[in-house]
Formats: structure tokens, C-alpha cells, sequence
């Protein structure tokens, strides 16, 4: 199965070639050059190990345009395998696919922007994204029902404001091409990396999408599940791919 995005087709029918995805990613980086850096993170892994924040598709892009330029296939690979999992998977806690085995993130550098602002959040702000994550998820609990209290602003640095960069965010991804309603949908254009990666791919694959629709509702430890989840990622994982362009 060949992974080689056609431009023309890709999720939301934006150019992905370089020469016109370097400016928007170069702004993207800029923006997150706004944000407060933090210090105080223990590498304990408790958030990353129950949740991967979701994100625009920009940033996607921006994850995935670092992993072409950095990771070998099988880096790749596990971080597609970890991502098909979660994407199926019936458990609410998810564990981010670019956690390491030394609880250290692999995209760090890239890392979107609910990572690098997670434990800065304004308290009333963030009890807003808890309500609104609950309603999204159709749940009355979520894992991360606080931040960590370990983390803070390192230095002058101040978390006013991080809702007018979220916004600017929001801007940038509809001047990528993406329609202002996919943008201001939920879950539209802001989703999990494991959910973008999916529609990344199969997004024109109405019988593949179908089949993870089937499997999302089955039992993690059901025997159909575990065999399909073996074939489907072994078929995934053979093929040479572009993840990009």
C-alpha cells in the first residue's frame, strides 16, 4: 500500500510541497517563540503517559516534516504502530507515541503548542479546556482534571496572552488553506496526533476508515481485534512511504 501523499488529495486539499509549507511552518515556530519557556518538569512522564494533547493540522504537519528529517524507518515505524493503537483503542488514557523509554519526548523541539503551555495555563482557562475536553469526549472524568503543579514560567515570562497566540494559531491554519469552519469545528482541524495520522492517510480510503470505525468499539483484548491490528499495521509498516511530499 503506497503511502505517497498526492497533493492533491491530502486531507484538507492544501499544497503540501516544501516551497509552500516553509513560510507557514517558519511562522508556526515563530509563534511558539511568543510562548513562555517553563521549567520544573520531572520527566515523570504522568501527563505524556495519558494523553496526547490534541493539535492543528499545521502543527501536525510540523511534527511530521521533523520526523522526515530526523527519524529512521524504524523510529518511524514504532511511532506509527504506538499511534494505529491508540487510534483503535478503547481506553480514554493514551499514552503519547513520541514518549520515550526514558520518559523523554522525541519531538520535543517541535512539540505542539497544549504541550508547551500545559502547567502555565491560567486556572480558570484551564478548568474551560477541561469542560470543553469532557464534552468532546462525552465523558465526567478526564486523567489530567488539574495541571501539574510542578511546572512554572522560567524567568520574566508571563501566561497572559496564551489564548491570543491560540488564537493566531487558528489564524494560521485557515492561511494554509484550511476552511475557517474545519478550524472552528471541534474536532475538526484539532485532533489527536493519532486521529490526524489516520485521516493523514486513509482520509480517501472510505473502507479503512470504516474498519478502525468497527475495531474502536471492540475490546482491546478481543482475538478478532488483536489479528486485524496485526495485519493492518504489518501491511502499514511494509510500505515505503513519503510523509510529507
Amino acid at each position: 500500500m503506497s503511502k505517497e501523499l498526492d497533493i492533491r488529495k491530502n486531507l484538507f486539499n492544501i499544497d503540501l510541497k516544501p516551497e509552500a509549507l516553509a513560510l507557514p511552518l517558519y511562522r508556526l515556530e515563530e509563534l511558539y517563540a511568543k510562548l513562555p519557556e517553563t521549567k520544573g518538569c520531572t520527566s515523570c512522564g504522568k501527563c505524556c503517559k495519558v494523553q496526547c494533547p490534541n493539535m492543528y493540522y499545521i502543527e501536525f504537519l510540523h511534527i511530521l516534516t521533523y520526523m522526515q528529517d530526523n527519524f529512521d524507518k524504524p523510529t518511524v515505524d514504532g511511532i506509527f504502530s504506538k499511534s494505529f493503537q491508540n487510534a483503535i483503542s478503547l481506553a480514554q488514557d493514551k499514552q503519547c507515541p513520541f514518549l520515550d523509554d526514558k520518559n523523554k519526548c522525541m519531538i520535543y523541539e517541535v512539540r505542539h503548542y497544549n504541550c508547551r503551555v500545559y502547567g502555565i495555563i491560567p486556572k480558570g482557562e484551564y478548568q474551560d479546556r477541561v469542560k470543553q475536553a469532557k464534552k468532546r469526549l462525552g465523558v465526567e472524568n478526564i486523567s489530567l482534571e488539574k495541571q501539574c503543579d510542578k511546572v512554572s514560567i522560567d524567568g520574566e515570562g508571563s501566561n497572559k496572552g496564551l489564548n491570543d497566540i491560540f488564537e493566531q494559531l487558528k489564524q494560521l491554519e485557515e492561511e494554509i488553506g484550511v476552511s475557517k469552519n474545519m478550524v472552528r469545528l471541534i474536532g475538526g482541524s484539532y485532533l489527536t496526533f493519532h486521529d490526524m495520522l489516520i485521516l493523514h492517510f486513509f482520509h480517501d480510503n472510505d473502507g479503512i476508515i470504516e474498519c478502525i470505525n468497527q475495531l474502536k468499539v471492540i475490546a482491546d483484548d478481543d482475538p478478532k481485534k488483536i489479528e486485524f491490528t496485526k495485519l493492518f499495521e504489518e501491511q502499514l509498516l511494509s510500505s515505503d512511504r513519503s510523509l510529507i511530499y
